[in-house]
């Protein structure tokens, strides 16, 4: 089915793929994980043949996306439908709960159980679709404000160094375009000023003579109830999860 809506890019949708679409949302389908990879690559081709009714379902769409998210056998096809999201999908009409899906993703990137190589292949390919897509600033400053200069530390501590393990034909596109993004004069003018040299009357200890790493950052760790409950979305009018 999904390849069929696919060939329908440019034509927009019929009456008949738009009375599936809220079927395909129902959480009792997400909740069976064998379904997780059709429903996905059935809704990346809804978001590119009609974004506009994807859009106005934006919520509901969010939260199959947390379901697939919260599932570790999952969580990789979740990458592909957020990469999707971005780049099909105008920032402001995510711009309500974009802060709530970054904080999802970097609280996952500091936990050493779930930061596997899948998982920071799908990380990277989101940061890459959306500077590719959008620019730097809209999701600098979102991390910016859960700590500063957050989105410089990712960069240089987890985008750049892993930057050749995407290998998707689409995934090495876009790192290529947010490259190009860093790349420009507007990217680096922005880009904080380097911290002063230390007393010369001091000594630096070994690892600032070498130039220290900046820390990832210490974001709070989610209750022991509700594993999402302090970086779970906003309640979609079909709430996934609990």
């Amino acid at each position: 089915m999904a390849q069929l809506l696919e060939l329908r890019q440019g034509t927009g949708l019929s009456d008949a793929y738009r009375s599936l679409f809220k079927p395909v949302l129902t959480p009792a389908l997400w909740m069976t994980r064998g379904n997780v990879p059709s429903l996905v690559r059935l809704l990346v081709a809804y978001l590119k043949v009609g974004p506009e009714i994807c859009v106005a379902n934006m919520s509901p769409l969010l939260g199959c996306w947390q379901s697939a998210f919260a599932t570790p056998s999952t969580s990789g096809h979740s990458f592909d439908l957020l990469s999707v999201i971005v780049t099909c999908i105008p920032l402001e009409s995510i711009q309500a709960q974009l802060a709530h899906v970054v904080r999802l993703l970097l609280t996952s990137l500091m936990d050493k159980k779930k930061r596997t190589r899948r998982f920071t292949q799908g990380f990277l390919s989101f940061l890459s679709n959306i500077v590719g897509k959008h620019g730097h600033g809209q999701i600098a400053a979102i991390m910016g404000a859960m700590q500063p200069n957050l989105f410089w530390q990712l960069a240089e501590q987890v985008w750049v160094p892993n930057m050749a393990d995407i290998t998707s034909k689409e995934g090495k596109k876009a790192s290529l375009l947010a490259a190009a993004s860093c790349a420009s004069a507007s990217f680096f003018s922005s880009c904080p000023a380097a911290p002063p040299p230390p007393p010369s009357s001091s000594e630096p200890e070994p690892d600032e003579a070498k130039g220290s790493t900046l820390p990832l950052p210490t974001l709070p760790e989610p209750s022991s109830n509700s594993p999402n409950q302090d970086t779970a979305l906003p309640p979609p009018p079909v709430r996934l999860l609990s």
